[in-house]
């Protein structure tokens, strides 16, 4: 391998990685690694970027802000967009940034503390709250209005009749609320939060406001969005006018004249840091003058008159004694490793997960092996290095098995992941979550098989497979007698909704099924094409690719899926159970207009659209969309930092036009 090919498989595997810790940082409340390390490969994979600008990828994280936009909440476009902030490491980065912007007219600066939660934007008209929103991607976040009301620090009006006001701040959970909930929790064997930043987004998430206002869930305010009807010069003052209205605002507020004081600032808060009621994970500077805010302008994704200072991470030499390949509620295989109790940010650390192959190559860690262990009060532990000088001599490289280690059935890559997956929807380790998964909303929606309910019917053996669910009605006497779900009404209800389950179109079915990177878009795309699961079944790599958004990682895990016996197995009994596995095509005409015959690819940022709506626009056109340039493209929207789709459609001779040239065409 040559060194610019070994280069671009490094950019691919950092964006693999990052774009998995960024789902589950801001999507799923859960994070994989800790800040810090987090942090190194993003930087690595702006400086490759820099380097090597012609292997910039579409997906790369460096282009969007944060998270994607939940589907339980209403999406909302943000009328200022959320952006990101710049990190520094260094003392010295704290000292450049602000040197290099006093050189460009900057007189004072604000310091504040960096709260660890969930950023939203709070909007008030003629004085009344109307909407708060996450912060999602940047550009739509999710409408928590409801939740927000319920927030300490936040006014539901306010003393003046302001005409508009939009606020920025931090959802978050105070230390003593967040050891009273896991202390609920651990009475009540519930779920354990890791750190109060996964306990506050987790809370503003849930669909009961009541929960946010038990929680004791708070918000500083740390900017003014927009306003309408007054003006400030000052951001420090906009701050004090807010705390005026009764806004909790951004603690630790200070005004700096200079380097050196904001270096001050910086070491007198991590001094105080333990001792702080809030989590904290950095210090944030801004330039405070507003006016020259606007002149210093921002990226595409951060400010450039603001960065914030992360505060490392506790680290600490210990011995790897063992690695367990663990199975998940998806069938991902986690390598899980266990060492040496060591204390770190006053707990006692003892394992930290390895997350795949690729991480465990990247670090070559082995069992023996003297490593290195990172965790910060706010984060989960994580090995970050390895001593080999001190590694022993029988030490050898450690494999993830091929077969999963709850059933032994065979394990394969997930589309676009280094992660192992088992696939057997039997699997004892991932049973309880896949027929979960099944009866959900987004599935075969049957209400009362919630979460509790179907660990209930497993424990007492009413339940194995997602097909035992459609014997349930044999053991209705036993179920009533048991009353672990229920006395006979309760039983009666759940029992019908499952019969009501075998009527749901064959889309719910294929999602209910599990098929590793086959969600409720992707089903409807398979079932508007088949029509019969038989015929999904049997298709080939190549005939799924042909279908617009399935790329070849998908095609080979829907085809792997229907090879395996257990999945065969479990479609026989789906079958004489009498789930729909046929519906009736209903081909619509699709829509005439000037791109009418064309395959159109979307690739890069464009000025105004993002994709999804430059996509419907191209649908709506006529045009049918794909999500790869292939020998059947015929035309390529190209937008800034294009990348490898604009160099693969260069090369097939593909029409490559602008977003200007795509809106021309919608309104001529």
């Amino acid at each position: 391998m040559d060194d610019k090919a070994a280069i671009k498989q490094r950019i691919l595997s950092l964006i693999e990685t990052l774009n998995r810790w960024n789902k589950a940082y801001y999507d799923e409340d859960n994070p994989e690694v800790s800040d810090q390390l987090y942090d190194e490969w993003m930087e690595e994979l702006l400086a490759l970027e820099k380097t090597y600008p012609d292997l910039v990828q579409d997906d790369s994280p460096t282009r969007r802000v944060g998270g994607q936009v939940a589907t339980r909440f209403r999406g909302v476009v943000h009328t200022v967009p959320l952006l990101s902030l710049t990190d520094v490491f260094s003392l010295e980065g704290v000292r450049s940034f602000i040197d290099s912007l006093k050189a460009q007219g900057a007189e004072r600066f604000a310091g504040e503390a960096k709260i660890d939660g969930l950023s939203l934007a709070i909007r008030y008209e003629e004085g009344r709250l109307v909407r708060a929103l996450t912060r999602g991607d940047g550009r739509q976040g999710e409408d928590v209005t409801a939740n927000a009301r319920r927030l300490i620090g936040v006014p539901k009006t306010l003393p003046e009749a302001v005409q508009v006001l939009e606020v920025r701040g931090e959802a978050y959970l105070p230390k003593a609320a967040f050891e009273a909930l896991n202390a609920r929790h651990l009475e009540e064997n519930g779920r354990l939060f890791a750190n109060a930043r996964n306990a506050a987004a987790g809370s503003m998430r849930q669909l009961d406001p009541d929960i946010v206002e038990a929680r004791k869930l708070a918000f500083f305010t740390f900017n003014v969005q927009a306003l309408e009807g007054m003006t400030f010069d000052s951001h420090v003052e906009s701050l004090q006018w807010l705390d005026s209205l009764g806004f909790d605002v951004s603690p630790m507020l200070c005004t700096l004249e200079n380097a050196d004081e904001a270096i001050d600032f910086i070491e007198r808060l991590g001094s105080q840091r333990e001792a702080l009621p809030f989590e904290i994970d950095g210090a944030v500077l801004k330039v405070d003058d507003l006016a020259l805010r606007d002149t210093l302008g921002q990226t595409a994704k951060v400010p450039r008159w603001a960065v914030a200072y992360k505060y490392p991470a506790e680290k600490t030499m210990t011995v790897l004694r063992r690695i367990d390949a663990t199975v998940g509620r998806t069938g991902r295989i986690t390598p899980l490793a266990t060492f040496d109790p060591v204390q770190l940010a006053g707990t006692t650390v003892t394992r930290a997960t390895l997350h795949n192959q690729n991480m465990i190559d990247l670090l070559d860690v082995r069992i023996g092996d003297t490593i290195e262990v990172q965790k910060g009060g706010d984060i989960i532990p994580a090995i970050i290095a390895v001593d080999k000088e001190k590694r022993p001599a029988d030490a050898v490289p450690y494999q993830l098995p091929t077969t999963c280690p709850a059933c032994d059935a065979p394990t394969h890559k997930g589309p676009d992941t280094a992660d192992l997956y088992c696939q057997n929807p039997d699997c004892p380790a991932q049973v309880r979550r896949r027929i979960e998964w099944f009866a959900g909303k987004d599935a075969m929606d049957i209400a009362g098989l919630g979460s509790r309910t179907v660990d209930l019917l497993v424990d007492h053996g009413f339940i194995a497979s997602i097909a035992d669910l459609y014997t349930l009605h044999e053991k209705r006497d036993a179920l009533i007698e048991s009353g672990i779900i229920g006395r006979e009404k309760r039983v009666s209800s759940v029992l019908e909704n499952i019969e009501q389950s075998k009527t749901r179109p064959l889309s719910r079915l294929i999602t209910g099924l599990g098929i590793m990177g086959v969600g409720q878009t992707t089903a409807g795309w398979l079932a508007s094409h088949f029509a019969d699961l038989d015929l999904l079944a049997t298709a080939a790599e190549e005939a799924l690719t042909e279908i617009s958004g399935i790329g070849p990682e998908t095609a080979k895990s829907i085809v792997e899926f229907f090879n395996d016996w257990h999945a065969v197995s479990l479609l026989d009994k789906l079958r004489a159970f009498g789930l729909t596995f046929r519906e009736e095509r209903t081909d619509e005409t699709p829509a005439e207009g000037p791109l009418s015959g064309q395959f159109v690819v979307v690739t890069g940022t464009l000025p105004s659209l993002n994709r999804k709506d430059a996509e419907a626009l191209i649908a709506s056109l006529g045009g049918t969309v794909q999500s790869q340039v292939s020998g059947k493209t015929t035309l390529l929207i190209a937008g800034e930092k294009a990348g490898s789709k604009l160099a693969k459609a260069e090369l097939l001779g593909v029409d490559i036009r602008d977003e200007a040239w795509l809106l021309a065409k919608a309104e001529a």
